[in-house]
């Protein structure tokens, strides 16, 4: 009798859909606990709605939400110690910052031009940070 209605999404919520696994890899590695991950990111893409529901373009919302998680893991960062047992061997010799760097580049879902972007390092200094962390 009536015709389905498609559900249609808008941009925003395509792109948390995409990112959200990233988003809370990325908050887990760092803050190494499930629980603060969780809260983060939930917290983040409610706050996301708010701020980024006008954008149409999916991969700046994804950039914009990791910058937001970026920024709120980094201030969190120093109020925590999480017991680093949980995390596979190399990232346990490597300091909460230096976790967080390589979190936002390997699993937060964007680029390393993105990720350089957010850590507000040139490409070069960028590269050359991940190179030596990665000899760790």
């Amino acid at each position: 009798m009536y015709d389905a209605i498609p559900e249609t999404y808008t941009p925003y919520e395509q792109a948390c859909s995409q990112c959200i696994d990233d988003l809370y890899h990325t908050a887990y590695l760092v803050l190494v606990d499930a629980d603060a991950a969780e809260k983060l990111v939930t917290e983040i893409c409610v706050a996301g709605v708010h701020k980024y529901d006008h954008l149409e373009n999916e991969a700046e919302i994804r950039f914009r939400l990791a910058s937001d998680l970026y920024r709120r893991v980094k201030r969190r960062l120093w109020f925590c110690t999480p017991d680093t047992d949980a995390l596979p061997e190399q990232l346990q010799v490597l300091t909460k910052q230096e976790r967080l760097i390589v979190a936002m580049r390997f699993s937060s879902g964007v680029s390393a031009a993105e990720s350089g972007r957010i850590l507000r390092l040139e490409l070069n200094e960028y590269r050359k940070t991940i190179s030596e962390i990665m000899r760790k």
